[in-house]
């Protein structure tokens, strides 16, 4: 027996999640290296959560306003004096 094709509806369902939410925690497990909790207990697990995503935030936050002054600034040196 050979693989069976993806329908629509899952197909569109795996590029939905990828594009929202997998790379999230892609990007915090590689890229931050956080692997594991280092506190015990829920309420400490979720507040340890909490720094990491408010960090995550901020990192995406930060790189959203340099690229939106890069273009800012490459629009303004395009444009003739």
């Amino acid at each position: 027996m050979g693989v069976l094709p993806l329908s629509r509806r899952v197909l569109a369902s795996a590029i939905l999640r990828k594009q929202t939410v997998e790379p999230v925690f892609g990007i915090i497990k590689q890229c931050m290296r956080f692997r594991h909790f280092l506190m015990r207990g829920e309420d400490n697990v979720s507040n340890e959560w909490n720094l990491v995503c408010t960090a995550y935030n901020l990192k995406r936050t930060l790189t959203l306003i340099q690229a939106r002054k890069a273009r800012a600034m490459a629009g303004a040196s395009a444009t003739p004096a």
